[in-house]
């Protein structure tokens, strides 16, 4: 044999005793499948509630991120936020749905209650617990939806606070008006006055609504001030709300009216909208601390902003979300402990929400519990701008559930 043919027999032999291995083994193996904890938000970064969903938005995958950069995920599993914005349409909530679904979502965060309305019956279907920030009477009275939750009041709550807290500081009788998107949540007010205004002695002369996208309202503000109320009572969001109050200041309504904002109305950025001088003496009522009130939330908070944006976001909505994300891991973590990542599942992770009990949410409001009976934290507070700052002026209200 030629020194070729030698040559050849080698190289033969070396790929046989390289292959045999392969052979014996059926193969070159599978690659091993990553494990992954993936919850989903469907929120509204554009059209009109925008101002507070887009900086909720940027919390929660800033808090995911953190999760898996500095804690290693949950459990040592890296974690996944899945995302659309829903831009305040329903058909987008639904579409946003079906393609988390397919991704494997444990559970889902969805912002209005219109939105949550709309993918409710398909969450129900497929056993997946929904958050909500917006939550309605529809989806939580009497826990209507088992499969419905939220770490913040109801957004007719926060009527039912404001009308306690005149009530405990003995400013009443009095004479309210309401004014609010033309939307389940804008009318969510009247929904709780229909059922609390007279225990608590307050009297709703005047409702009047406004779009989303409206850049006015003040047709509406001139007919609510034909009935005399002491208080109009807002229910929008931050960019709005201040929209609405300039109206008011040049019409020169603030000064013989006082004007209420419900939970988003009542945010930090409404002075960005407003400015200082049309929004001192607004009262909101508000399911959060404060950027002044060195809670751990808003510590973390603003090292988060400071690590994944690069400045200070000053809209509320950033705690918002924050406080959000933080319910939805909080429950993974228990039901990843409870049943193993091998049985998660929308089930476990429901679970897990109706066994919080003073459940910490980073103080950026009291600790909440949850029950079959109850899935939404009952906490209010009254803050009053005062000098460019929103300042307490009532101490956490726990709100009642309607029946």
């Amino acid at each position: 044999m030629g020194k070729k043919g030698k040559t050849g027999l080698l190289f033969g032999l070396v790929l046989i005793i390289i292959a045999l291995p392969l052979i014996a083994c059926g193969g070159p193996a599978e690659p091993v499948e990553e494990k992954v904890l993936r919850i989903a938000w469907g929120w509204d970064m554009t059209n009109g509630a925008a101002s507070t969903g887009l900086p909720a938005v940027k919390a929660a995958q800033a808090y995911t991120n953190y999760l898996n950069d500095e804690k290693g995920g949950i459990g040592g599993i890296r974690v996944e936020l899945l995302w659309a914005d829903t831009a305040y349409k329903a058909d987008r909530a639904v579409a946003a749905y079906a393609n988390f679904k397919a991704r494997g979502m444990l559970s889902l965060s969805a912002m209005a209650a219109h939105e949550v309305a709309a993918v409710i019956p398909m969450a129900t279907r497929d056993q997946i617990p929904v958050t909500n920030i917006s939550p309605s009477f529809d989806t939580m009275v009497p826990t209507a939806n088992p499969w419905a939750f939220s770490p913040y009041p109801m957004i007719g709550d926060g009527f039912t606070a404001f009308m306690m807290w005149l009530k405990a500081e003995g400013k009443t009788p009095a004479k309210v008006a309401l004014l609010g998107w033309d939307s389940p949540y804008g009318r969510m007010a009247e929904r709780t006055a229909e059922r609390f205004a007279g225990e608590f002695g307050v009297e709703v002369v005047a409702i009047q609504v406004i779009s989303p996208r409206a850049t006015e309202a003040a047709s509406q503000l001139t007919a609510l001030a034909k009935e005399n109320p002491d208080y109009i009572f807002i229910t929008t969001v931050e960019a709005p709300a201040g929209m609405i109050l300039k109206e008011a200041k040049r019409m020169g309504l603030t000064d013989k009216i006082q004007f209420v904002g419900n939970h988003w109305d009542a945010g930090q950025d409404v002075i960005k909208y407003a400015g200082e001088d049309v929004v001192d003496g607004f009262i909101g009522i508000h399911p959060l601390v404060t950027y002044e009130e060195e809670v751990p939330g808003v510590v973390l908070a603003k090292k988060l902003m400071q690590k994944y944006e690069g400045e200070f976001i000053t809209s509320s909505g950033y705690l918002i979300g924050l406080t959000n994300i933080h319910f939805m891991w909080a429950a993974v973590e228990d039901a990843l402990a409870a049943v193993g990542y091998e049985n998660m599942s929308g089930v476990a992770v429901k679970d897990a929400l109706e066994n919080f009990k003073d459940r910490d949410m980073l103080g950026i409001s009291p600790p909440i519990t949850i029950t079959p009976d109850d899935h939404r934290g009952p906490f209010e507070r009254v803050l009053q701008w005062q000098g460019g700052k929103r300042i307490p002026i009532s101490d956490w209200i726990a709100t009642p559930l309607p029946k």
